[in-house]
């Protein structure tokens, strides 16, 4: 009110001549702009992704109709992500699906057996459903007409092409990745196995090795009990009939040098003469992490249903890529 020297609600002086007014206004500190100049451009950037995100359905995926064409033709064409809508005049909509796809399944092939490439074999499968899904749900149908075409062209992808295709594949190629690391074979490596081939001297195999019990003395703990048993890998070197000799790390079969050897060095202290009988094949273990401790011979004759896989060759890492399975000539 008129009169007042303060404010009756805050109590701020109202007199200005009692104030001492500063002409200079307050300055930010060096800190505070550093960090205040790279913000400026926030607004502009959000504005700038806002139009992209607004053009890029309409660029890349616009609304499209399809134009009147058998149906037989463009269903039989979406065997093949992209070839339907390459069919129906929009080839660079086909060109993302096809290319996505291929590029999915190529990298998942070359890192079959690790996690990325199981990931990347999954979203290749997923561009081909949705290259599919695109051309039923662009047809002007009803939602229960939509939902059931829909199905109905998922189950064939998968069960009309894609199971079978696997089971197929994976009665002669599948991959084995390595949980424990043994002697010149690390953990996380992927082997290329066949589970049909037949076994044969000089390849390498995934067998069970023949279980067995040995008892050895612990310093000052009394005696320490080893079990032999599961799935190893390592090298035929004998077949049925043969007659081995092992002695001095010298391997001989039938009375000549061996022109296999086993996947890890043999040990000088084994000695072995034993022939192969019937259905067995002679496997020395030597990639067990205890292979110097192995009874020789219980656990070197294996029966050949023991043996589940002949090694194709190592797929991963590419640095250690190759087969197992190449002869060693003697000296």
């Amino acid at each position: 009110m008129p009169g007042l020297a303060s404010c009756g609600r805050c109590g701020s002086n109202l007199n200005a001549q009692g104030l001492k007014l500063d002409v200079n206004p307050p300055r930010a500190a060096k800190w505070k702009k550093r960090i205040r100049r790279p913000m400026r451009s926030i607004p502009n950037f959000r504005e700038g992704f806002r139009r992209f995100r607004e053009c890029l359905p309409t660029t890349l995926f616009p609304d499209f109709s399809l134009p009147e064409l058998p149906r037989w033709q463009v269903f039989v064409r979406m065997i093949v992500p992209g070839w339907a809508q390459w069919y129906c005049g929009f080839p660079v909509r086909g060109g993302i699906y096809l290319g996505a796809y291929l590029f999915c399944l190529i990298v998942g092939i070359f890192l079959l057996g690790t996690g990325l490439g199981n990931l990347l074999m999954g979203l290749a499968v997923a561009c081909h459903a949705s290259s599919a899904l695109d051309i039923i749900l662009s047809r002007e149908y009803g939602i229960r007409a939509r939902l059931f075409s829909s199905m109905i062209i998922l189950a064939l992808l998968f069960w009309g092409l894609y199971i079978p295709l696997w089971t197929f594949t994976t009665r002669y190629f599948q991959p084995m990745t390595i949980r424990m690391s043994m002697a010149g074979i690390h953990a996380g490596d992927v082997l290329i196995v066949n589970p049909r081939g037949s076994a044969a001297v000089g390849e390498s195999v995934i067998y069970e090795i023949p279980p067995a019990e040995t008892t050895m003395a612990n310093a000052g703990h009394g005696q320490r009990r080893y079990v032999w048993r599961g799935q190893r890998v390592d090298r035929i070197l004998a077949g049925p009939g043969q007659h081995v000799i092992l002695k001095n790390g010298k391997l001989a079969i039938d009375g000549k040098s061996s022109r296999f050897l086993p996947l890890a060095p043999i040990h000088s202290d084994w000695t072995l003469d034993v022939t192969v009988g019937p259905g067995q094949w002679l496997i020395l273990p030597t990639t067990d992490p205890f292979s110097a401790m192995v009874p020789l011979p219980a656990v070197c004759l294996v029966p050949t249903r023991s043996i589940t896989a002949v090694v194709l060759f190592r797929s991963y890492p590419y640095s250690r890529f190759g087969r197992l399975s190449s002869p060693v000539p003697s000296p």
